[in-house]
């Protein structure tokens, strides 16, 4: 996967070979992309759903094209099929 800003909208590319993924992100009605808690340097994109365990994947800073900035934002999710998910978006601060 990887996860590239355009006209201030933050898209994540997922790969024929990870569609798989996408049902369980379609259960999210919100995105945090937030220092990752699973890998020191890493970033976590959560698909919060209210639930105890939302679905979350672990990008790295090579997978990644710019700078993250705090604040809100949307995430769109994109197959080679085009868009497939749209989600309001906050984006924390690395500390």
């Amino acid at each position: 996967m990887y996860l590239t800003g355009n006209a201030g909208v933050w898209r994540l590319l997922v790969p024929n070979i990870a569609q798989q993924f996408i049902a369980d992100m379609r259960t999210g009605v919100q995105a945090i992309i937030e220092p990752s808690i699973v890998s020191a340097g890493c970033w976590d994109v959560v698909f919060e759903d209210d639930s105890p365990t939302p679905f979350m994947i672990t990008i790295d800073p090579r997978q990644i094209d710019r700078v993250m900035k705090p604040g809100e934002t949307r995430l769109t999710v994109w197959t080679e099929r085009g868009k497939q998910i749209d989600l309001p978006c906050r984006v924390t601060a690395k500390t």
